[in-house]
């Protein structure tokens, strides 16, 4: 189970590193909001996308991504962000 909390559903999750080309890469989707939006949740507010179930979630990470939960595809957008920002 992630102990992380979600990033809000809107522009500014690019700033926790989940690019369009961060989500090409490593998941099935082009942006995260794409992966929002194939999933069977009904994700248009942060309050919708933080009643997803935190387990149902990472199974839908694990399912359709590199990761093995949301706390690791976080952690993989964040550094790789960082790395990017201080331009190595």
């Amino acid at each position: 189970i992630s102990d992380y909390r979600r990033p809000v559903p809107t522009p500014s999750f690019e700033k926790s590193g989940l690019t369009a080309e961060f989500m090409s890469l490593n998941t099935r989707f082009p942006t995260f909001e794409s992966m929002l939006d194939a999933s069977v949740w009904d994700v248009s507010s942060q309050g919708d996308f933080e009643a997803i179930p935190d387990d149902a979630w990472d199974e839908y990470v694990a399912a359709t991504t590199d990761f093995d939960d949301w706390g690791d595809l976080l952690a993989a957008a964040a550094q790789e962000w960082t790395v990017r920002q201080l331009g190595f």
